[in-house]
């Protein structure tokens, strides 16, 4: 599923008090590059040189970029077609999951590559979809009726969504799925094994996240709740009402508060949820034992500045103890 959250906010990330004046360290009009952290083994963290980023999705062990030009970049264990990049420069949404890439053009209309299709690129029939979310081996498209489609080969039917046209969002897990309705309750569908295919109780849904057999999702009063497997921690999602958006990686959670930072949770054993000490993340994506975001590239007199300010931080924390 598409994560950006620079658009509509504009607001300095941090501010920091220096000589008397205050100082944004990075705002949402700067340029962005791609982090990455955790597990690399399959190069899932050789992310794409540039500042021009937009929009990621961290997959099973492939990651998928989109640039502010429209174009695509991707990287990692590219195998079955996973390499062959669709053309054009008109793209405005990603989504990678195990086997399967997406995207989704202008024109509404959806590409999808990897293994299933022997033409390898495969465009989804007809148009008119505004979003897309690519899970093992299956993809889901929301339309602009408020339908869902399903492809792929979806593991006890998570690619076979249940009928309707009031859902608002989509998002493909491992090996099953769950959709927002227009009236804020959640439904889910496919394997439902440690019960993550659940519909929880309450209509006060705003966004959802599936992983492997892990569910979450975030509500009206910025709070997190969570449902499936508990292993590794999974379902010890953090306090608080101040969350604004929320990502399952496969057996791990991630959450961006209102000031811009990150919080993890569940499973750590890559140091996928080693979470760089900043304020300034704008979209982030959980795969495989590893974690990507963008964030924006400040000038060297703002890393300056930002490095200063921490002295001084640190300076009056020695002189406290």
């Amino acid at each position: 599923m598409i994560r950006w959250f620079g658009p509509g906010r504009n607001i300095a990330m941090t501010t920091t008090l220096i000589l008397g004046l205050t100082f944004a360290c990075c705002t949402a009009s700067q340029a962005a590059t791609v982090l990455g952290w955790g597990n690399g083994l399959y190069g899932q963290l050789d992310v794409p040189p540039g500042d021009d980023f937009v929009a990621i999705s961290a997959g099973y062990r492939h990651g998928l970029a989109l640039k502010s030009d429209g174009s695509l970049a991707t990287w990692g264990s590219l195998y079955d077609g996973l390499d062959e990049l669709p053309d054009g420069n008109d793209f405005v949404g990603v989504s990678a999951g195990g086997m399967l890439s997406a995207a989704l053009r202008t024109d509404e209309s959806v590409v999808t590559w990897g293994r299933g299709y022997p033409e390898r690129i495969h465009t989804l029939p007809g148009s008119g979809y505004i979003s897309i979310s690519v899970g093992g081996w299956f993809g889901l498209a929301l339309k602009d009726d408020g339908s869902i489609v399903g492809w792929g080969a979806g593991h006890l039917g998570s690619a076979n969504p249940p009928p309707g046209n009031d859902y608002i969002a989509i998002k493909a897990g491992s090996t099953h799925s769950l959709a927002l309705k227009s009236d804020g309750s959640v439904v889910g569908w496919g394997e439902n094994t440690f019960g993550e295919a659940n519909s929880p109780p309450g209509n006060d849904f705003v966004a959802i996240s599936a992983g492997s057999h892990i569910s979450f999702a975030l509500k009206e009063d910025g709070s997190l709740v969570g449902w499936g497997t508990n292993e590794f921690g999974a379902m010890d999602v953090p306090p608080g009402n101040d969350f604004v958006a929320i990502e399952a990686g496969t057996t791990f959670g991630l959450a961006m508060r209102e000031d811009g930072s990150l919080v993890g949770w569940g499973d750590n054993q890559f140091g996928q949820l080693d979470i760089p000490d900043r304020i300034d993340f704008r979209a982030f994506s959980g795969g495989a034992g590893y974690t990507l975001a963008i964030v924006p590239e400040p000038s060297t007199l703002i890393l300056l500045l930002c490095a200063a300010a921490a002295t001084l931080r640190a300076r009056r924390r020695r002189k406290r103890i």
